[in-house]
């Protein structure tokens, strides 16, 4: 049951990512830059390979016709049909298996990441592809909100990282206990039981 229940995620997640990249349209949606303005329109799909790179450009056709473009860092929120995505600077902090990411100002390495669900707890995931391969891959995040931390949630077939984030979580003793007992076991299980039942 566990191992179809990870097969699952993994498939949804390759659905999500397959998408995103083969889409080659324009969506209705808006864009949120850094300044505070909104620009409603039809906006271009986001490549996968240039979520990384902040001098990318994302192309917009305003409702009135006219057509701008905008450099991925001076946009903060995009949405784009059901999509949304939140630009980030961030700068690891610790090891490969305990990975942190402190919310920088305009400084360190520079996410365009997919939200997946908000709350007082959200999830997002980095969408790449993997350069030995070519396959579409993602990594689950988690970011409390308030925090300018957000944490590596999963590390691949192994799936949640149980101990950093019980640690990330401390502030709900019930959701600690939950993961450790492994009553809530994945990444969607973690951020629905949080902000349903944690304060």
């Amino acid at each position: 049951m566990k191992i179809i229940k990870y097969i699952l995620i993994l498939v949804a997640l390759a659905l999500i990512s397959f998408s995103i990249f083969s889409q080659n349209k324009q969506d209705a949606g808006f864009i949120i830059t850094k300044k505070g303005d909104t620009l409603y329109g039809w906006i271009k799909d986001v490549k996968i390979e240039k979520m990384d790179r902040p001098n990318s450009k994302i192309r917009i056709q305003l409702e009135k016709g006219k057509k701008s473009k905008h450099k991925l860092k001076t946009i903060s929120i995009i949405e784009r049909g059901d999509e949304i995505f939140e630009t980030f600077w961030l700068e690891k902090n610790g090891s490969v298996f305990n990975e942190k990411y402190i919310v920088m100002n305009n400084k360190g390495d520079f996410q365009l990441l997919k939200c997946i669900s908000t709350g007082d707890l959200s999830h997002y995931i980095k969408l790449y592809i993997d350069q030995e391969s070519g396959v579409f891959e993602s990594i689950d995040f988690l970011k409390l909100k308030n925090s300018n931390v957000i944490i590596r949630a999963t590390q691949g077939v192994f799936g949640l990282k149980k101990k950093k984030v019980a640690e990330y979580l401390n502030n709900c003793e019930a959701i600690v206990t939950k993961i450790k007992s492994e009553e809530v076991k994945t990444i969607f299980d973690v951020v629905s039981y949080y902000n349903n039942y944690c304060d």
